[in-house]
């Protein structure tokens, strides 16, 4: 549905454009259906290529934060854009999910757990 691809255990998710209310629930759902539910509980979610994201995304992304945490997992975002990052800042959700540049820092964190 989404890009993505699987490296060891870790899923690394890579949308591209939009999240936003038209297209978060089913990437919600997809998530869980696909990865959270199937045992996967370290998520990697790339941003390079997401040029904008909503609240209701936002929301999403605390839910498998959430889930994630819950059954001992790892997650992080990777590589906002400035106007991504942005938002994330002024909703301080910045505080409370981890952000690497690139994908390879987020592994080196995941190896040293």
């Amino acid at each position: 549905m989404f890009p993505y691809k699987i490296v060891d255990d870790v899923v690394i998710l890579m949308p591209n454009k939009e999240l936003n209310i038209e297209n978060a629930h089913l990437f919600k759902k997809w998530v869980f259906d696909e990865f959270l539910n199937n045992g996967y509980n370290k998520i990697f979610l790339v941003l390079s290529d997401v040029e904008s994201i909503d609240s209701f995304s936002l929301g999403v992304i605390v839910n498998i934060l959430k889930s994630v945490s819950s059954s001992g997992g790892f997650f992080a975002l990777i590589s906002p854009n400035e106007k991504v990052e942005r938002v994330l800042s002024l909703t301080n959700l910045d505080r409370i999910v981890k952000i690497y540049d690139t994908i390879s820092e987020a592994m080196e964190e995941v190896r040293r757990k």
